[in-house]
């Protein structure tokens, strides 16, 4: 076993468990029942995925570097648009330790533990990376959904899509043919979310803005191009497995069929 892989292991864990207690503060100096609810949810898919990584599981090092990866996205919104703090700069360091991590074809190697559904879903070419990247940017979507509801949509609209995209995070973690048919409606769902914001935000505003003072207080428009960016790959990693995974089901059904007419 390589010592590096091993070490980076212990970090990915430490750094993981380190952002649970950073959520942990968070719910305890949240006011409103919402933001409890959030910090909490945090909290609990953070120690969830530093005992899975701990134990070289193959969705855990997913979660884990997508919960990285949407956090490291939250903070350069926020240092782009001119809401930086020491508590946001942190949240940063602790998303980088937790993506870098765990970031490679090394970790990915090292981390084999899980189940599988079909020979479909050990394919380590184009099905692979179609695999990782919809877990990985559909663990990445939920931060991003969950500061929205602050201002741009609604409570229950955040609250809803980011638990559908938890939901296909996890099974397509565990190589679960149900993930895709939670990830599709729930990326053509973002996908009409961001276009329907899109419409609806003053465009000139904003270049005018671009122009003359970078993107200070523009956070709408960063956190709708990862919307948008979100959309687009969840929406193609379904179309790549619709296929294979239809095939395969089909196979499936007819071995079952053959098998109870020979008994």
């Amino acid at each position: 076993m390589n010592r590096v892989q091993v070490l980076r292991r212990y970090l990915a864990t430490a750094s993981l468990l380190a952002f649970a207690v950073y959520e942990v503060g968070g719910l305890a100096a949240a006011s409103q029942a919402r933001d409890v609810a959030v910090f909490g949810f945090f909290a609990v898919a953070l120690v969830v995925a530093a005992a899975g990584v701990a134990k070289r599981q193959f969705w855990a090092r997913l979660l884990g570097l997508g919960g990285g990866i949407g956090g490291l996205s939250l903070f350069m919104a926020l240092t782009l648009t001119g809401n930086a703090s020491a508590n946001i700069t942190l949240f940063g360091a602790l998303s980088l330790l937790v993506a870098a991590s765990l970031f490679g074809r090394g970790m990915a190697d090292h981390m084999t533990g899980g189940t599988y559904e079909g020979d479909v879903w050990r394919d380590r070419g184009r099905h692979g990376h179609a695999l990782s990247a919809g877990v990985v940017t559909s663990v990445a979507v939920i931060p991003v959904l969950m500061v929205m509801t602050r201002s741009a949509i609604a409570f229950e609209t955040g609250l809803s899509l980011s638990g559908a995209f938890a939901l296909a995070a996890f099974l397509l973690a565990s190589r679960k043919t149900a993930g895709l048919l939670v990830l599709f409606p729930s990326s053509a769902m973002v996908a009409a979310l961001a276009g329907d914001l899109m419409l609806r935000l003053d465009w000139q505003d904003f270049l005018k803005d671009l122009l003359l003072r970078w993107l200070e207080g523009k956070l709408i428009y960063v956190f709708l191009a990862i919307l948008a960016v979100v959309a687009v790959v969840t929406l193609i990693v379904s179309l790549v497995f619709a296929i294979p995974v239809s095939r395969y089901l089909a196979r499936k059904k007819r071995k079952e069929d053959d098998r109870a007419e020979s008994d």
